[in-house]
Order: C-alpha cells, then structure tokens, then sequence
C-alpha cells in the first residue's frame, strides 16, 4: 500500500502456463468509476519490474497491470523460441484470465512491438497505445544485433556467472537512471533471471515487421522517445503512423520510468485522458 494505491501480484494462466504479473490500483472507491485499464509491457531480457515505481504513479484512478512475458522474469516460458504474435497472444489470454475487456496499452522496446500486434491481433481489447521507442532499424542492424546476441546465448552459464561483476557494471552504464543498491540489483537480476533463453525476445522483436505494424494500426498512439540506444532510430517512424506522434524526452535513458516515474505518468495520463 503507498497512499492511495494498493499494490499487489498476482498469477493468471496463459497458453504458455503461469503469468506472473505486478498490479496497482486505487485503495479505495467503486471499480465502476475508474478509468480504462493500463497494461504494460517490458522490454527484453527484463521483466515487469521495470514498471514498478511507473505502475504506482499512474494507478490513482486505473487499473493497472505490469505482466512478465512469458520466458521472463517469472512467468513460465514457451516450450521453444516463440514470435510477437504468440507474446501479444499470451497477453491476451492475460487480460481474459483478468476480465478486462478493453485496456491502453504501453509496451518498451520489445513489449512496443507487442503492444502493436496485440492491437492488431484484438482492436476491440485495445484502446489507446503508448510505445517507448520504435524498433525502426534497418535489416543489417538487426543481423548485427541479433548475431552478437546469438553468440551471448552461447556461451556457457558457469562462464556467464564467472562474469558478473562485468555484466553488472555494463547493466549500470547501460540503465544509469535504475537507482543503485537494491533497485538496481533486482532489476539486473531480472534481466540474468532465465539467461539462457534471454535472446527469444529480442530474436522476436528483429522479426517482427515494426513499420508494416505502424502503418495498419489506426488507434490513437504516442511514441515517446528517450535519449536510449533508439534514439536516432525512433524518429524513422513518423511516415507510417496513422494516428498519433512522436514525443521525444531528451536527457532521459534507460532506466527512466524509475527515476521519473511521476514525469512520465503525467505525460502519459495527459495522452491516455485526453
């Protein structure tokens, strides 16, 4: 509980098996005067934990659900390596699981392309959509990407464990807007949480056609772009959205919706109520 927010988690099945989620809502009033739900969806390899301070900040008057995708965090994952379809799928088998029948959507990286695909897949579940960043990159950068976390994946867990230290100090560099100590570990942990198929997401998301998405999703959609590795990238999409705009946040990078948590809800809200 903080304030007038009660937070909690909770499991639903899915076509995968469990999955897990993180939930705030309004501690008290009638559920029937709330406004529409908020499902958010994490980037890879994290889980929902990347929400928590996030999904507190906008849960004053909303539902607000924050699930790991299955395979990550703590959620049960697929038999073998599964696309943005089976993902926007298994979120849909979340929001039956929930009864919520229509929800915004926000998705981060990979959870962007899915919030698309879910959007596509059921346009009567969706409502409005937010997406931090678009995966706009050209074919030979996701060869690139996708090649070098190929060879990641590879390597033996004994040896990847040897490493740690390393891995923290690059998760820091990387996140640098996750505070430090507890927060920081245990969203690094959650990126180590299931190592070795910490790749299908990405491998999902370089798959998966962003911009033919942008260019047939007709909701109303903000893409809001913070200093991150997409930064230059994200602009690329402009020419195929339908309905909706880009909103850049300079200065800020991965690890934003921790430390402005309150910021980016009041963005966000301000889209989501408009």
């Amino acid at each position: 509980m903080t304030g007038d927010v009660y937070t909690y988690r909770g499991y639903a099945p899915g076509r995968y098996g469990q999955i897990h989620y993180r939930a705030a809502k309004p501690a008290s009033g009638d559920p029937k005067t709330w406004k529409t739900p908020l499902i958010c969806l994490h980037p890879s390899p994290m889980s929902g934990v990347v929400f928590e301070r996030f999904i507190e900040a906008m849960a004053a008057d909303r539902l607000v659900l924050a699930p790991d995708t299955p395979g990550y965090g703590q959620s049960d994952a697929p038999p073998e390596p599964v696309g943005i379809p089976d993902f926007a799928g298994a979120m849909a088998d979340l929001l039956d699981a929930e009864g919520i029948e229509t929800t915004d959507v926000l998705g981060y990286h990979t959870g962007s392309a899915t919030t698309l695909e879910l959007a596509l897949q059921r346009p009567e579940r969706a409502n409005k959509l937010v997406v931090v960043s678009a995966l706009m990159h050209s074919q030979e950068e996701f060869a690139e990407i996708s090649d070098f976390l190929e060879k990641g994946a590879g390597v033996p867990l004994a040896e990847q464990a040897a490493t740690l230290s390393e891995r923290y100090a690059f998760f820091e560099e990387f996140w640098p807007e996750v505070p430090k100590g507890e927060t920081g570990w245990r969203v690094f942990f959650a990126s180590h949480a299931q190592a070795p198929i910490s790749h299908w997401g990405f491998r999902a998301a370089f798959a998966y056609d962003f911009p033919g998405a942008l260019q047939k999703t007709t909701h109303r959609l903000l893409i809001l772009n913070p200093e991150d590795d997409v930064w230059e990238v994200t602009p690329k999409a402009a020419p195929f959205i339908q309905n909706g705009h880009i909103h850049d946040l300079p200065g800020w990078t991965h690890g934003f919706l921790h430390i402005h948590a309150e910021e980016t809800a009041a963005v966000v809200r301000k889209f989501l109520d408009s």
